[in-house]
């Protein structure tokens, strides 16, 4: 089990209340965790949380860990990371999202894909900012 993300329990270690709607942001977790961590951590916060809590996370698609499918850009971000002692260990399919991360009780409010992202956060900005193609942005609310 990946440490101190896979159980509820470590929230009640904090000052998390389980009473109170609660923004879990999990921007630049999701690719360092494995599959099967990734998806037991995100039913524990689901779980865990008030209704109206909401989880934001990015992810990067399987896609992206496919040597022949990912961008140049991608393929070298791995090598990078690992050489920091962080090795990238998984994507999510973006189509299986809700089914796989979900699950009962949650549902996805948002799921953006690259050229979604830049629509929603750059259109209009002068400094030309680009997303990776094989990034995406979902917003979950994790009891409804």
């Amino acid at each position: 089990m990946a440490p101190g993300v896979e159980r509820p329990e470590t929230l009640s270690r904090s000052p998390f209340d389980p009473e109170l709607p609660a923004f879990f942001s999990w921007l630049g977790v999701t690719y360092y965790l494995q599959r099967e961590h990734l998806l037991m951590s995100l039913r524990g916060l689901g779980g865990a949380a008030a209704p109206r809590s909401l989880l934001v996370s990015d992810y990067l698609d399987v896609e992206a860990f496919v040597p022949g499918k990912a961008t140049t850009q991608v393929r070298k971000l791995p090598e990078r990371v690992r050489w920091m002692g962080e090795p990238m260990k998984a994507g999510l399919d973006p189509e299986a999202l809700e089914k796989e991360r979900m699950g009962a009780g949650r549902r996805l409010q948002m799921n953006l894909c690259a050229e979604d992202i830049e629509e929603f956060c750059f259109r209009g900005r002068a400094e030309g900012f680009r997303v990776g193609k094989h990034l995406h942005l979902a917003l979950a609310v994790l009891r409804g």
